[in-house]
């Protein structure tokens, strides 16, 4: 699928009331290592703490700014559910290696009613800290251009607290390992019917 955006960013629009409050989330949560596909552990891929939680409150602030992009990047993609969000601590030496968010198959029968049949199409990441807090961790996108020089793309707008990108599920990316201090983010990702 050829696009035309890859992502798109939205700088400090996140009240920063609303980052501390998730912020303060994590730091009374027990974080716990962070998996991939399938519920494994596999620290050559990912290495990262994380908990789950979905308050309400949370989706009123992000859902906006998720039909925005979804509408001014022309994806005009359907969705009708978020899962739980994830909050995330990358600690000194945590990452994640190019990766996609988006599962192959539809969820199966062995979920929430609400994903049985759908499948992953937008991704949203929020900055709950600034890039002044810590050392690398960037947030990159693989462009999907061979043979050029610039094949992938940082998202500077992602280094500001209360910023949030939205982008296509099947879109590979990664986080750069943090260096020092902790980047924490809040991850989330919104379903639909498969795509046809």
């Amino acid at each position: 699928m050829e696009i035309k955006y890859y992502y798109m960013c939205y700088e400090q629009v996140i009240p920063l009331h609303i980052c501390d409050a998730l912020l303060n989330v994590i730091k009374k949560s027990k974080p716990k290592l962070g998996t991939v596909a399938g519920g494994s552990v596999a620290k050559n891929v990912r290495k990262s703490h994380v908990s789950f939680d979905n308050a309400w409150w949370v989706y009123r602030w992000t859902h906006p700014y998720i039909r925005k992009a979804n509408k001014e990047a022309g994806w005009n993609f359907q969705w009708d559910y978020s899962e739980d969000y994830q909050l995330t601590e990358y600690r000194p030496g945590e990452y994640y290696k190019w990766h996609k968010d988006m599962f192959i198959e539809p969820y199966g029968d062995n979920n929430s009613k609400y994903l049985i049949g759908k499948t992953r199409k937008l991704s949203t990441v929020v900055a709950l800290n600034d890039a002044k807090e810590y050392e690398g961790g960037e947030l990159e996108f693989y462009k999907h251009k061979m043979h050029t020089k610039n094949w992938h793309e940082t998202c500077e707008g992602m280094t500001k607290k209360g910023s949030i990108i939205v982008f296509p599920s099947f879109i590979w990316h990664r986080v750069k390992p943090v260096k020092k201090g902790i980047r924490y983010s809040l991850t989330n990702w919104h379903v639909g019917n498969p795509f046809k």
